[in-house]
């Protein structure tokens, strides 16, 4: 019997999209790397064959005029950098910023993946209970058409009661049709947000259903115990989005600093090695080193650098407006989904109480029709008052269940 949990932990498992961001992160990881490499050495290793020819045309008689040789040789050289004015650190930070932005996404996916597959599952379980209902509700309208035809052989009532009886259970057993072909769109929605194969009839079955703990559904609904200020403060420190568009406004801040440091020249120490062999006849060293520190600037670049850092400042603009965005919309979240579970929670009071009266009034007005002091039509409102604060109340329990998944969500758990 697969549970809750195991849904969301199968959801969680075969999500493409989760899929998706853990290879954007893993991605990410590898471009982090890729940039602190710029720090270590640069090593790089030439070894070259062939032939090689020399003319001195008219220089001296003292060397030979010209000359082919064997060429042989080989050749390594280092390039390492001292120091770049935060070019380098502000690239190598840039991309460790963006890593964590991905993870934080991969984070903030899960959530929502977990949201999802409890918001499909209690969708299932509210159908389900209508279900249920609609039964219920069948079986009075055949026991009222069942009375009501032998109260016509009896003579007491009309066939006009018979008629609107037999209406009552056609509109019943429409109903209950309705609400089965609701609970199979539910299940594929379950079904896709858990990642299971629709073709796959014994899933079916396997789900449980998780129905109201006692008579006193009220009473056993989880109640909310903070004020929705420290749900906020929750959210601010627990939602992954938001630390998401943290990492990305720390990622335009390194990024600025990287281009920023594109007016000044950077400082290598570099170093060469060279070893050949050659024929006799050649002009050549046979072996050749140099080392020394340089210095590379670009003095200019066609405006190319007061562009891009005009361009960081921008981006880091459009991050912290990103940033201040995704924290209204998280308060913004925080607030509606407190509202619904409080909204839920008190349909669900007054609708458990609206079950119990109007179940009473239902029997006292059955009643009173039996002994021919109430007429049909009042039978009839007793009986769908009864069934709609019944549907009601199912649905409010499973929507409180709803709204606790979406407050959990906007917290960041």
């Amino acid at each position: 019997m697969l549970n809750l949990d195991d849904m969301i932990e199968s959801g969680i498992i075969n999500s493409p999209d989760i899929k998706i961001s853990k290879a954007d992160y893993q991605a990410s990881k590898q471009q982090s790397i890729q940039a602190d490499a710029d720090y270590l050495p640069q090593v790089n290793l030439t070894a070259e064959a062939g032939k090689q020819g020399v003319d001195y045309g008219t220089q001296s008689s003292t060397i030979a005029l010209s000359n082919d040789s064997d060429l042989l040789l080989a050749s390594i050289n280092a390039k390492q950098l001292i120091y770049d004015f935060g070019k380098t650190g502000g690239n190598m930070e840039s991309f460790e910023n963006q890593s964590y932005a991905f993870k934080a996404s991969l984070q903030q996916k899960i959530s929502d993946k977990i949201y999802a597959v409890k918001k499909a599952y209690y969708a299932l379980l509210s159908d389900h209970a209508l279900i249920e209902v609609n039964t219920e509700n069948i079986t009075l309208n055949s026991q009222q058409l069942y009375r009501s035809e032998r109260y016509f052989e009896a003579g007491i009532r009309t066939k006009v009661d018979v008629t609107d009886a037999r209406v009552n259970l056609i509109e019943a057993q429409l109903g209950l049709q309705n609400t089965k072909y609701d609970m199979s769109l539910s299940l594929v929605n379950l079904k896709k947000e858990v990642g299971m194969d629709n073709e796959n009839e014994t899933y079916n079955t396997e789900i449980y259903i998780q129905r109201p703990e006692s008579a006193d559904i009220y009473a056993s609904l989880p109640k909310l115990l903070l004020p929705v200020s420290q749900y906020k403060e929750e959210a601010y420190k627990n939602r992954a989005e938001l630390d998401q568009y943290i990492q990305l406004l720390k990622a335009a801040q390194s990024m600025y600093k990287q281009v920023e440091g594109d007016y000044y020249p950077s400082v290598y120490a570099k170093g060469d090695y060279l070893v050949q062999e050659v024929d006799k006849n050649a002009f050549a060293p046979e072996e050749q080193w140099k080392a020394g520190i340089s210095l590379e600037w670009n003095l200019y670049s066609g405006n190319k650098t007061d562009a891009l850092n005009e361009e960081a400042r921008v981006i880091i603009m459009r991050a912290q407006a990103d940033l201040e965005n995704a924290r209204l919309r998280i308060q913004k979240e925080v607030n509606d989904a407190y509202i619904q579970v409080n909204k839920q929670l008190d349909n669900t009071r007054l609708s458990q109480s609206l079950s119990i009266a109007s179940k009473e009034k239902f029997s006292q007005v059955q009643k009173r029709y039996e002994y021919g002091l109430a007429d049909y039509i009042e039978l009839q409102q007793a009986r769908q008052s009864y069934i709609d604060s019944r549907a009601r109340l199912m649905q409010s329990y499973y929507g409180y269940y709803t709204a606790m998944a979406a407050l959990d969500r906007a917290v960041g758990k």
